[in-house]
Order: C-alpha cells, then sequence, then structure tokens
C-alpha cells in the first residue's frame, strides 16, 4: 500500500497524540509544538479544569455536612 505524501505529512503531524487529543480545541495548550515532538507539556487541560471542578465539589459537599452534623449536635 502506498501513501501519498499528503497522507504521509498527516500521519506525521498526529504522531504521539491520543485520538481524544486530537478533536480538543485546547490542544496548542496543552502540547509543544511539532518540532519539538508534539510531547505533553503540563497535561490535559480539560482533564485538570473537571478534576478542580470535582475537587471544589468535594469540599463544597464536606463542607455542609459539617455543618449539617454541628447544627444536629446543638439542637440535641
Amino acid at each position: 500500500m502506498r501513501y501519498s505524501r499528503f497522507w504521509l505529512l498527516k500521519d506525521l503531524y498526529w504522531c504521539f497524540i491520543p485520538l481524544t487529543c486530537r478533536q480538543c480545541d485546547d490542544l496548542p495548550s496543552c502540547r509543544s509544538s511539532f518540532w519539538k515532538g508534539r510531547k505533553c507539556l503540563n497535561g490535559c487541560v480539560r482533564k485538570k479544569r473537571r478534576e478542580a471542578y470535582l475537587r471544589e465539589l468535594d469540599r463544597s459537599d464536606y463542607l455542609d455536612h459539617l455543618v449539617q452534623s454541628i447544627e444536629e449536635k446543638e439542637n440535641k
């Protein structure tokens, strides 16, 4: 099977990039340039945002539960 030059360049461009990252809009901010090997800089931006959001939710749930338990103890 022969590759045309276009397909070969396209394959080289997407080399070392996972399939899920290829459609991401944040790809330029979390990957280095083509000439540097397209290595991951600091990890997936979307994943980090989601983890921070879940951490904040867990923290607020913990604080709500803490306040609720203290109020229950005071009412006894």
